[in-house]
């Protein structure tokens, strides 16, 4: 199985929309993406984590091996974890493994779709980006950085549930 190539959906605008707050379509970036790299095709994961120490994609397409595709920790300090994994498609059922500063774990199962809009039968009647991260709680984790706000929305229910820490 091909490793994790360093790979980003982001631009710096987007970066500095997401810091202010501001940035209304991460869906578009978050989660996992089929997309073409050098002329590759695989899946593009991204994860906001801003206090883990590590995060991996660990998948059937990897026998749920967790050293086999780690993704990089952005340089700018957004604290999104990226990367591009070539030949996993659509189908594919995979989870962030998430390991914190204070070494808990955290994992959450997904599937790869072509629709960034409705992955999960979880999903609120909003189907936005903040629900479908609605799966884990920030409760889980002591330390939580207060440093971010996430987005406003229309789903008072959705309310942080992007956090990963």
């Amino acid at each position: 199985m091909a490793q994790t190539k360093v790979h980003s959906l982001f631009t710096d605008f987007d970066i500095n929309i997401f810091k202010a707050g501001k940035h209304y379509r991460l869906y578009e970036k978050f989660g996992s993406h089929i997309i073409n790299v050098d002329g590759e095709q695989g899946t593009y994961f991204a994860v906001w984590a801003p206090s883990a120490k590590s995060v991996a994609v660990v998948g059937d397409f990897n026998f749920w091996l967790e050293g086999e595709h780690k993704l990089n920790v952005r340089w700018d300090g957004s604290g999104i974890w990226e990367g591009f994994i070539p030949n996993v498609g659509k189908g594919s059922i995979y989870k962030y493994k998430i390991q914190s500063s204070n070494n808990n774990i955290i994992t959450a199962l997904h599937r790869v779709t072509t629709n960034t809009r409705h992955r999960s039968p979880n999903l609120s009647p909003c189907g936005n980006f903040w629900s479908f991260y609605g799966l884990i709680a920030v409760a889980l984790l002591p330390q939580v950085s207060h440093s971010y706000s996430p987005p406003p929305h229309n789903c008072p229910s959705d309310r942080y549930s992007s956090i990963w820490l």
